[in-house]
């Protein structure tokens, strides 16, 4: 690293802020360069060993989801007509209200 010293004294605030500016750019186009070589090398050596970037990292797409990944959708076990109840978690107020003005909950289920 080369160790350079510039004398900012006589700097105003506005040649600061635009000297910041390019300051920025430059890191911005230095890391997108080395981003661009890294990128090469990596392909390079990658297509030297016979392999593809696909084949160090694949995207997951067409291929069939891992076992229980996907959680398979719960069967609706009673229903009004409107609303509908898995039977699984706090029992909704809709029920609730039902089955305390005397209706059995049997009569809402579902047939399978």
């Amino acid at each position: 690293m080369v160790k350079n010293t510039v004398s900012l004294d006589g700097l105003s605030v506005s040649d600061l802020t635009a000297l910041q500016g390019q300051i920025d750019e430059q890191i911005k186009a230095r890391r997108e360069e080395a981003k661009q070589d890294m990128k090469k090398r990596i392909l390079a050596e990658l297509g030297a060993a016979g392999f593809s970037l696909a084949d160090i990292f694949p995207t997951g797409r067409g291929t069939k989801p891992e076992a229980g990944i996907f959680k398979q959708k719960v069967r609706i076990k009673y229903s009004d007509g409107q609303n509908h109840w898995t039977g699984r978690g706090k029992m909704p107020l809709w029920i609730k209200s039902f089955v305390e003005s005397g209706g059995k909950l049997a009569s809402l289920e579902v047939a399978k």
